[in-house]
């Protein structure tokens, strides 16, 4: 696969991977600082950003939709001299070089420092036949598959501001929600908790545990049609019945081609980036942002200001090896 690889013949002083809010705001101040930066990302520009509905909490703005916010950074990137590359990063080679490498499917990419904030994703159960149902009946997104099921019955498995987030969302479209926290108590913040218990639409669950996923045969392939969950209190098996079901049960870093012998000296046992607080990492030059990192709050806002430090110590150490 290396040989085949082209190699891009620009040295970046930055090279970010990722361009959800973190890696955007990267692009932005380093660009503003005269770098020569390059973004990596698959799916564009936006991240997380795409998936979200409703973002009430982000400064200067009462209410702003995730793919509006999106689009303006990407428009203000726009106006810079940034390259974007729409690519998967897949392994990062000569980390400890004074010029590193970026390796994508199509390109070997160079720059003199790395901003690595590739974000996370959806964390899945691990039961059965999860997979398999993935799209028919299992998602990981209501934005984006929300509505899909208009006047139908869905559950909601998690006690987080992202699961509670959900439920609001998607009560505007199913006939019903019933939401299932595997303990006693919401880990979400007290306004997202009261707009769901204050829903007719939704019904909170607690102690209960994802067991299986119910199915039935459907023009002879399966479909989902609602969970079994132990509950906690008494070890009784409790099956709700329902159209789809939207896991919301944490998330997972996109670390995974950091996780090799060369570079996983990155990771925590999380499989998270480890950064001090001026968010370098154990390797000079290459720093981490967002939610990549094992930070203690997730947000729109954490990661745009994690980006702009990010960037700002990247100008820094450059500076240094002048």
């Amino acid at each position: 696969m290396t040989g085949e690889r082209l190699i891009d013949t620009t040295i970046y002083d930055v090279i970010v991977a990722g361009l959800g809010p973190a890696g955007l705001t990267a692009c932005l101040y380093a660009a503003r600082d005269g770098l020569k930066v390059l973004g990596l990302d698959p799916a564009g520009c936006g991240g997380k950003l795409l998936t979200i509905d409703n973002l009430e909490n982000y400064p200067g703005e009462t209410l702003i939709k995730g793919p509006e916010l999106a689009a303006k950074l990407e428009k203000q990137i726009q106006t810079l001299p940034v390259k974007i590359a729409y690519e998967q990063v897949q392994e990062v080679t000569d980390i400890d070089a004074a010029v590193k490498s970026v390796q994508t499917r199509r390109h070997t990419y160079r720059g003199r420092s790395l901003i690595l904030a590739t974000g996370c994703r959806e964390r899945t159960l691990g039961l059965e036949a999860e997979n398999e149902l993935r799209g028919r009946g299992v998602s990981y997104c209501a934005v984006c598959d929300g509505r899909f099921y208009k006047d139908k019955d869905v559950l909601v498995i998690g006690g987080g501001n992202s699961a509670f987030a959900a439920s609001t969302y998607l009560s505007r479209y199913v006939k019903s929600v019933k939401q299932i926290l595997r303990r006693d108590v919401a880990r979400a913040n007290k306004i997202e908790v009261e707009r769901v218990l204050q829903n007719p639409k939704v019904q909170v669950f607690y102690n209960l545990l994802p067991q299986a996923f119910l199915q039935e045969k459907i023009d002879g392939e399966e479909q989902f049609c609602g969970m079994s969950f132990c509950r906690r209190t008494d070890g009784q098996t409790v099956d709700l019945q329902a159209d789809g079901v939207f896991i919301m049960a944490g998330e997972e870093p996109n670390s995974g081609f950091l996780q090799n012998e060369a570079t996983s000296l990155l990771l925590d046992r999380h499989n998270c980036v480890q950064t001090d607080r001026d968010l370098k990492t154990v390797v000079p030059g290459v720093f981490a942002a967002g939610d990549l990192r094992d930070t203690n709050l997730r947000q729109v806002v954490t990661a745009a200001a994690d980006g702009a430090l990010a960037a700002y110590k990247a100008q820094e150490y450059l500076s240094s090896l002048n």
